[in-house]
């Protein structure tokens, strides 16, 4: 499991060990609700710490100005951006199946003994004196 949150640490910036933004737990949470992708746990986990950051104020002491409004809207930027990510790459979208596109795809699928076998073939030719005049 680890792998898989480092991967979701990386996509979301959060490798910092002493200054982590989310627990192993809160990304193994994401990783659970998207069926362990990383990629879209790390959606997930990017809007976690855009929550994170938006419950907080802006603070200002002298000359200093910490601003998490900002840190808020980077990371649901960010969130964006992997969904953008995703689509672009074409993870998370089925990509049709165009069967018999070719005479070696056709012939390796019906000679695929451990494939169903198609409904509407099922005793199709079984009367041979049918159609015949």
């Amino acid at each position: 499991m680890t792998k898989l949150i480092d991967s979701v640490r990386y996509y979301i910036g959060d490798t910092d060990e002493d200054d982590l933004i989310l627990s192993d737990e809160e990304i193994e949470f994401f990783l659970g609700e998207t069926g362990d992708v990383p990629g879209k746990a790390a959606i997930l986990a990017a809007r976690a710490c855009a929550a994170k950051f938006s419950k907080c104020a802006d603070e200002t002491v002298g000359k200093i100005q910490v601003k998490w409004s900002q840190a808020a809207k980077y990371y649901f930027k960010l969130a964006d951006e992997l969904v953008v990510q995703r689509k672009t790459m074409g993870l998370g979208t089925p990509k049709p199946f165009v069967g018999g596109a070719s005479k070696s795809n056709v012939s390796s699928y019906t000679e695929d003994e451990d494939r169903v076998q198609d409904a509407f073939n099922i005793g199709s030719h079984d009367n041979t004196e049918s159609g015949q005049s």
